[in-house]
């Protein structure tokens, strides 16, 4: 398999819990900050993070962003199963 494979495996877990609730083209908003013991690799202590499985195969898909205070920062990222991001902040 090599390390072809491996980026798959480590996104399963977190994918099972997506297609179950809130389930596919539906955005899962944390309700807390981050922690040490959070599952996300380096987590921001004061940020609210959001995750979403998007599914394009039969159409594109449009994602709209609600407006945000201009005084906040906020970035939405776009990675494929191999967690390369395509899209997203430079």
């Amino acid at each position: 398999m090599g390390k072809y494979g491996l980026p798959l495996i480590d996104l399963w877990p977190q994918t099972i819990p997506l297609l179950e609730s809130p389930g596919v083209n539906k955005l899962e908003r944390s309700t807390g900050l981050g922690t040490p013991s959070s599952s996300l690799l380096g987590p921001n202590v004061d940020t609210l993070y959001g995750f979403a499985l998007f599914d394009i195969s039969a159409s594109d898909l449009i994602v709209t962003v609600p407006e945000v205070d201009p005084s906040r920062y906020w970035s939405f990222a776009f990675f494929d199963p191999y967690v390369t991001a395509f899209l997203g902040p430079a």
